[in-house]
């Protein structure tokens, strides 16, 4: 796996850049994306989605 997070502590690794990229994000603790039905939120929308 040729793509590793250098976040501290984390030591997940990925095939792709752009999985990476997203999983950068978590780290990030933006969630931008709310259910309007309980104010929940997630950091992707596809998350929001399965919810």
């Amino acid at each position: 796996r040729n793509f590793i997070c250098t976040h501290p502590g984390c030591t997940t690794a990925f095939q792709r850049g752009h999985d990476l990229s997203r999983h950068i994000r978590s780290h990030a603790g933006d969630r931008p994306h709310r259910c309007e039905a309980c104010d929940k939120r997630f950091n992707r929308r596809d998350a929001l989605k399965r919810h």
